[in-house]
């Protein structure tokens, strides 16, 4: 009689867990089907509303819908990407859409900046260096990508004095 009650409870509990699995499947689908319905320019469009409104992770979701389920190729919205990922502290994420946005030619400057400072934040210094470099190349007058170059060489610097100070 228990080895009955038991092998119920099982069956029970496995039935709740495939319904609660399908029923999150469908929820899913149900919001793909949503965005499937959309064209591209609603799409950046509502990715480009609440990225105004500075929701970046409700935005990433309508950039990257774009960019992975409709192959759509745009500099704006490489760049955009890039900026929501640095908000939201992703920085090798934001770093690689920054790269792409110059890759297409968008705003290659404050690109290479931002990949920058990604990697300031990120504690890479060295790469912070070539990323404020090609800033300054992009534009000769960026005085903010010259100073940051500025304080990357002189940590870089002061880090290496450091090390080999330890040995």
């Amino acid at each position: 009689m228990l080895k009955k009650i038991f092998i119920l409870f099982i069956i029970s509990v496995n039935f709740l867990f495939v319904n609660s699995c399908s029923t999150k499947t469908n929820e899913s689908k149900s919001t793909n089907l949503v965005d499937e319905g959309l064209t591209n320019d609603a799409l950046k469009m509502l990715g480009d509303s609440l990225y105004n409104k500075n929701d970046f992770e409700s935005a990433l979701h309508y950039f990257y819908e774009l960019i992975e389920d409709r192959s759509v190729s745009n500099g704006e919205i490489f760049y955009k990407i890039g900026y929501c990922n640095a908000q939201l502290l992703n920085f090798e994420e934001s770093t690689k859409f920054y790269i792409m946005a110059t890759d297409l030619g968008y705003r290659t400057g404050d690109a290479f900046y931002n990949a920058g400072v990604n990697q300031t934040l990120d504690l890479d210094d060295s790469l912070a260096i070539i990323y404020f470099k090609k800033a300054i190349q992009v534009n000769p007058e960026d005085t903010l990508a010259m100073y940051e170059l500025e304080n990357a060489e002189k940590r870089l610097k002061a880090y290496k004095e450091v090390f080999e100070n330890d040995n």
